[in-house]
């Protein structure tokens, strides 16, 4: 659903509690005897069960919860919860074996209390709090201690919490600590700041106006009552903030001030701490630095209203999509659920709602050809005083046509979920999978884990021993809050929400004003409020699903936490045959029931873009049919993948073990019987379809990435490509695909876990057996390459596919060197790790160019690449000359780089890079990717970790003067994708190849800020005389004569025009670097020497081919097996 992304970004947390007369709920009890009252658990416990304790080495006061939290007995960290003087909550994890060290906290307030006269204020405030304190008032001095120890760091705002978070190298953590701790203390919100922030803030929201799952939850909100401050717009613009300001005649800073001052009150903020640090030290730290955080009681404000009044309950809603796809949604008013935490009533409603196989909900609807995918979710779990529960479904076209079928349909299966009555095996089912894994633990990201806590501690009915399970454990069953919660998904109680690109039924004469949606609002037929699904034809169609037999039963709970006594072995190349390699691997490290398989098998390798398009066409099949057919498989725990590619297929199955052969019995054995059916074929293929379709409205940075992709691989196709060949597929072309692709295969496996040898032997003879395949000739199986990039600068161009993107983008690659060297990918990673922060802060905190603004490394074959991107309004020649001159002024940010911070960042990632895999699938997948790829150098991270120990500041300068300083880089290679937005003025080759970029550039500011008819001839002939005169300031003048534009002493324009003059008096030569004339397969080459590639094809062609990496070893099998 279109949706469901944006309504997971805000329930994070497991959480209801009452409140609307419409709903016959009154307000809260404490025994839920009353109607339908939900029960609220007493409060007592968070005052009864704190003591006051003083810290160890400064004697601070605080309050400490002397009870005992529930947690898993195989989870070696220790907790500590406790309350500051001022009323904050605070978790501290002891985690012993943790690298990083983590925090996060969470403010209880977010859109919903945005005033009315600023919306998006409190994601306004969210963006300032990085931009210094008075005790650290440097703008980036936050961001730059966290870069020092490799740390991460970010923030989001949603309709009820603002969270703040960061993880690094324990070393740095009390620094980080203090530094966060000034956020919500003495933050300086300095009015210079003010304004570059709001920019990023209004390039956010531009980047997500054609994004539908953005769009369709804003016009949820916008239909939603007015009285309730969920309909408000939250984001903000530069409109709602700063020209609300103007107009109003007050200060945005003051609003801004204000709005702290209010609303970040101690009383309603959570901190989770999480590291290598003992409790004690988590406990000084956190008591010393966050009790100075005031405290104002609680100053949320509660609403008796409900987003879904009666006004609003009834309404039938139709709005236009971006792309190609269609679906409806069915809103419920639910009232606050926070209480049911522990219930698992939701979730028994959720998973029956996405049930598949025979009788469900699901089942009935695909096999008409109506669906391709179905919900049932909350908006979020922890929403103060309501809310939503919603039911949606994914249309195909004809679907949409019988969208009131699809309504009774569903109401059907409501009906029968309320006659069968809530089924205590059902829910035993639910808490037994939740209790296996909780019981048997398996570490998380630290980073993860600290942000989501913060947001469960919100909930205030959840009992103080209980926090660390929350979100985890469900408890008894309760038929009673199942049923009353079945009892407000009637038809008096929902709105209904139609999503598609067109509608016969329904003039779309509204308009959204923050994000241009079409919508119309009407009301739903009385046939779908007055017992919908009650009819006959749907009587025998629905029933609950069959027991789970996936569900391990033969695990003990006697298993107890253990430590390895020895390092960790590395897989046993256990079994060669003429058709597989074996690799295996017994738990020695976690000691946990659970395992993991890794097959890829190699079929012949069909690369054509016909064969692209069936292979995804597959896959969609094969995964729609295992889904079906093992969905309780999931439920169990069991996650699996089959996924097939040009030349491969690849099988990933975790779990637990005790049935895992049992899961991969059951999906070859679905792949070898493989019938078409031509309904599903229609679905599925159509879902294809929009989904190619719906590729043109991805963001610019996608498709600039994706055009790299396109350049650096051969052979390889364009999504376009695809989607042409699509139109040529038929179900028997399928079929035929389905039967014939196995015939011929060679399988590389990797089974670890809890495992015997004998047990990993018998999975390898199962594979073999049910696959029944032929030797596949090694002549059929060469893989694609990566194109060996000749020394040269290179540019691709292109309109964004998608007319009303307003943001454009830019991504830069600059080639430097060989993965196979070792020295230099260590060299690379660590360079990446010092420039992302002075990237980010002078491209995106201090120029403004757009919100995503940053630089990583990646590589395509054995090409590692430095690669910096860009996406926003500035226009994609002004970007790309920007990161120019970060890259020119960067060698001597190098060469004066503090040799220790130098060595601090290389202790912090070496320490990242020794971290341990925290569970049995990491291990796996650390080991798989050695296997997969044929290398089979299971001690690499160490010989890496020993590499970069040795590295200087002499090792980086030599590395950037080799590849990356365009000076002295004499086989400089590199290509730059540039997506431009319809709204800027995107050069023809012919001017690419008459003027310099800078003047190019400089006619996208002029343009961006407002000037018409902005010919870049006369652009140029003004860049040129002051080249000539060295008189800047007399040609801003001209510039402003001409255009009509007001020019700022830093503004783009200037900086543009500053960039364009130095490009005239001395641009580097890269014609100097390509002795190439490429002017022969139709290219275009600048002033500059920079090449455009007009033809990607063309280009590629007069490319060579990288080879293919060699193996680390070549690996002896303990057993080996020939045929005749």
């Amino acid at each position: 659903m279109i949706y469901e992304e944006r309504i997971r970004e805000y329930m994070d947390h497991p959480s209801f509690t009452p409140y609307l007369d419409h709903l016959g709920i009154g307000s809260g009890s404490s025994n839920g005897n009353d109607g339908n009252k939900v029960p609220t658990p007493a409060r007592d416990a968070w005052k009864t069960q704190f003591e006051i304790r003083k810290t160890v080495d400064s004697g601070l006061p605080y309050y400490e919860y002397t009870g005992v939290i529930e947690k898993s007995p195989t989870d070696p960290r220790q907790f500590r919860l406790i309350r500051l003087l001022n009323n904050m909550t605070v978790l501290c994890a002891h985690d012993p074996d943790s690298v990083d060290s983590a925090a996060s906290l969470s403010v209880n307030v977010g859109h919903q209390h945005n005033p009315p006269e600023f919306l998006g204020l409190a994601h306004f405030l969210e963006h300032m709090l990085f931009q210094g304190s008075e005790k650290y008032p440097g703008e980036n001095s936050y961001n730059k201690h966290i870069s020092t120890f490799s740390g991460y760091d970010n923030a989001f705002t949603s309709d009820i919490e603002t969270c703040y978070h960061f993880a690094l190298a324990n070393d740095g953590f009390e620094g980080a600590l203090d530094r966060f701790s000034r956020f919500f203390i003495d933050p300086l919100l300095n009015a210079s700041s003010v304004d570059k922030e709001l920019l990023a803030v209004d390039s956010e929201h531009k980047g997500n106006i054609q994004n539908d799952g953005w769009r369709w939850y804003a016009l949820l909100k916008r239909v939603s009552n007015p009285d309730h401050p969920f309909s408000q717009f939250g984001t903000g613009t530069t409109e709602t903030l700063g020209g609300s300001a103007s107009q109003l005649g007050v200060s945005l800073r003051d609003e801004l001030l204000k709005f702290h001052q209010k609303y970040y009150s101690s009383d309603i903020m959570n901190l989770v701490v999480a590291g290598n640090h003992t409790l004690d030290l988590l406990t000084e730290w956190t008591v010393s630095k966050f009790s100075q955080v005031r405290s104002l009681g609680n100053p949320k404000i509660e609403h008796q209203a409900h987003p879904l009044s009666r006004s609003e309950v009834g309404q039938l809603v139709h709005m236009e999509r971006v792309d190609d796809g269609q679906d409806m949604a069915l809103i419920f008013a639910l009232p606050e659920i926070k209480s049911t935490y522990r219930s698992g009533a939701i979730a028994y409603i959720s998973y029956l709602l996405r049930a598949q196989g025979k009788g469900s909900l699901y089942h009935y609807l695909q096999h008409k050809g109506w669906i391709t995918d179905i919900s049932g979710l909350t908006i979020s779990t922890n929403s103060d005083g309501f809310n939503l529960f919603i039911i949606g479904a994914d249309l195909t076209l004809e679907g949409l046509e019988h969208r009131d079928e699809i309504v009774h349909a569903i109401f059907a299966y409501l009906n029968m979920m309320a006659a069968t009555k809530p089924q205590e095996w059902y829910h035993n089912e639910l808490r037994t999978s939740n209790n296996l894994d909780h019981y048997f633990y398996q570490k998380s990201s630290v980073h993860s884990w600290v942000t989501r806590q913060s947001g469960i501690l919100h909930n205030a009915h959840i009992l103080p021993e209980y926090v660390m399970t929350a979100g985890s454990l469900i408890g008894e069953f309760d038929a009673d809050m199942v049923s009353r919660l079945l009892g407000l998904l009637k038809p008096s109680n929902y709105m209904m929400l139609i999503s598609a690109k067109q509608h016969k039924d329904a003039d779309l004469n509204m308009t959204d004003p923050f994000y241009g949606t079409k919508y119309h609002v009407g009301r739903l037929p009385t046939s779908l409020t007055k017992s919908p699904g009650s009819g006959f034809k749907y009587r025998k169609l629905f029933s609950m699903p069959k027991p789970n037999p996936f569900i391990p039963t033969g695990l003990g709970m006697d298993l107890q936490l253990s430590n390895p006594a020895v390092a960790p072995a590395d897989p046993v190349y256990l079994k060669r045959t003429d058709k597989m390699a074996v690799w295996f691997k017994k738990d020695d490290q976690f000691f946990t029931p659970r395992g993991a398989i890794h097959i890829k098998i190699k079929v012949p390798l069909t690369n054509t873009p016909f064969h692209h398009a069936l292979n995804e066409l597959y896959s969609m099949y094969i995964d729609e049919v295992m889904y079906n057919e093992l969905q309780q498989a999931m439920l169990a725990g069991f996650h699996f993948h089959y996924t097939p590619t040009a030349g491969t297929i690849n099988i990933h199955i975790t779990g637990f073990s005790e049935n895992q052969r049992s899961v991969l019995d059951a999906m070859l054995r679905q792949v070898k019987s493989l019938t078409i059916d031509a309904q599903l074929f229609s679905v599925l293929y159509e879902k294809l379809a929009d989904s190619y379709s719906a590729i043109r409205t991805e963001d610019p940075l996608s498709h600039a990435n994706m055009v790299l992709g396109f350049i650096n691989r051969h052979p390889s196709w364009y999504y376009t490509h695809k989607q042409a060949e699509l139109k040529k597929i038929t179900a028997a072309d399928l079929q035929l695909f389905a039967d014939h692709i196995l015939d011929q295969t060679f399988s590389k496996i990797l089974i670890i876990g809890d495992f015997e040898e004998e047990e990993a032997l018998s999975i390898s003879h199962m594979v073999d057996s049910i696959l029944n395949s032929e030797q596949l000739p090694e002549h059929l199986t060469d893989n694609a390459r990566a194109l060996s990039i000749d020394p040269g600068y290179y540019v691709h161009q292109t309109l964004a596919t998608d007319e009303n993107a307003k943001n454009s983008a830019v991504v830069s690659h600059i080639y430097c060197g060989s993965i196979l060297d070792d020295y230099e990918l260590v060299v690379l990673e660590l360079l990446v790790r010092i420039i992302r922060e002075p990237f980010f802060d002078q491209l995106r905190t201090k120029e403004q160019l757009g919100y995503q603004v940053g630089a990583q490394s990646k590589s395509f074959g054995t090409n590692q690449i430095l690669a910096f991107y860009i996406q926003g309004e500035s226009n994609p020649a002004y970007a790309g000359m920007r990161i120019d001159r970060f890259a020119d002024s960067f060698r001597q940010h190098l060469v004066d780089y503090d040799p220790r911070i130098l060595s601090t960042k290389i202790d912090s990632i070496a320490e990242k890079w020794s971290d341990k895999p925290k569970t049995i699938f990491q291990e796996a997948k650390e080991h798989w990717s050695q296997i997969s790829s044929g290398n089979y150098e299971f001690n690499q991270k160490d010989k890496h970790i020993a590499l970069l120990k040795t590295l200087n500041r002499d090792d980086l300068v030599r590395f950037w003067d080799k590849y990356i300083n365009t000076r002295t880089a004499r086989m400089y290679r590199r290509i730059d994708s540039q997506i431009w937005s319809s709204k800027t003025l995107k050069p023809s080759s012919e001017q690419f190849a008459q003027f310099h970029s800078g003047s190019i550039a400089l006619q996208g500011c002029l343009h961006r800020d407002g000037a018409t008819n902005v010919a870049l001839s006369k652009v140029n002939d003004i860049v040129r005389l002051a080249s000539q005169s060295g008189n800047i300031d007399g040609a801003l003048a001209s510039l402003q004569d001409q255009f009509n534009v007001q020019v700022g002493a830093n503004s783009q324009i200037s900086v543009a025009l500053q960039m364009a003059v130095d490009q005239v008096a001395a641009s580097p030569s890269f014609a100097a670097i390509n002795g190439l004339n490429l002017t022969k397969i139709g290219m275009s080459q600048s002033p500059s020497g920079i090449w455009l590639i007009n033809d990607i094809r063309k280009f590629k062609n007069s490319q060579q081919l990288l080879g293919s990496s060699l193996p680390f070893q070549i690996p002896e099998p303990k057993y080996l097996f020939t045929e005749n």
